[in-house]
């Protein structure tokens, strides 16, 4: 036997709102004491009733030390990236080059 929920299910963009609650409280949990009023940020939610639904729309700000801890990280992942292929593809060679004969060790 199924039970039916009376609950509406979740839209799109309420699935959404949530998710970025609950990283903002992921970062809240995370941050230092210190760090707290640096990295601060915050979600604005404007609720504008529709026909027979609300629609929500969510703005997040983020401070400028945010952005560069995040152009940061994605600067050492792209060079973490290319080490890495870098190291694989120089073991490749080496692999197939000890095959043929080409290298003797």
């Amino acid at each position: 036997m199924i039970k039916t929920s009376c609950m509406p299910k979740k839209t799109k963009k309420e699935k959404i709102i949530s998710e970025y609650r609950k990283r903002i409280r992921l970062l809240q949990q995370y941050s230092s004491p210190e760090s707290t009023q640096t990295l601060s940020p915050t979600v604005s939610e404007v609720k504008k009733p529709a026909n027979n639904h609300q629609q929500t729309t969510v703005e997040i700000h983020v401070d400028e030390k945010e952005l560069q801890l995040k152009t940061f990280f994605f600067k050492d992942l792209k060079r973490s990236a290319l080490f890495i292929s870098l190291i694989i593809a120089l073991e490749i060679i080496i692999y197939f080059g000890t095959i043929s004969n080409y290298f003797k060790f």
